[in-house]
């Protein structure tokens, strides 16, 4: 993807590729790189496409991946969503850069405005310690 990519245009193109690549099982990957004000963002489709990809999920996860990709303190972040296309069954992987509680607290927070609410979180701090 280009790094100033739109959510809904970065949204559009796993629908566009579900639609052309179903039943092929394929599971493909999206990367918007850094740019001015953000991080870059990763996200994995798994498993087979026996569906479409709806634009409202991969579009609320373009979003969800670009709030968060500008959030302070974010330094990675790479989300998997699944073949049923349950984005709470899916998982997000985020790095931060602080070990501060009131730090990780608000980036909990954005997560919770996101499409990646109820999904599985997975993080490190930059000394590799879990959170």
């Amino acid at each position: 993807m280009d790094p100033d990519a739109t959510p809904s245009e970065a949204g559009a193109v796993p629908t566009t590729m579900a639609t052309e690549l179903a039943w092929t099982g394929v599971s493909p990957t999206l990367t918007v790189p850094a740019d001015e004000g953000h991080i870059a963002s990763t996200v994995h489709y798994d498993g087979t496409f026996d569906q479409q990809i709806p634009i409202s999920t991969s579009t609320a996860v373009a979003q969800g991946l670009a709030t968060l990709a500008a959030t302070p303190h974010v330094t990675g972040l790479e989300a998997s969503i699944p073949y049923t296309m349950r984005v709470d069954y899916g998982s997000l992987v985020i790095g931060v850069d602080s070990e501060d509680q009131g730090v990780l607290d608000r980036v909990r927070a954005v997560i919770d405005t996101t499409a990646f609410a109820d999904t599985t979180l997975h993080g490190s701090f930059g000394n590799g310690a879990k959170p």
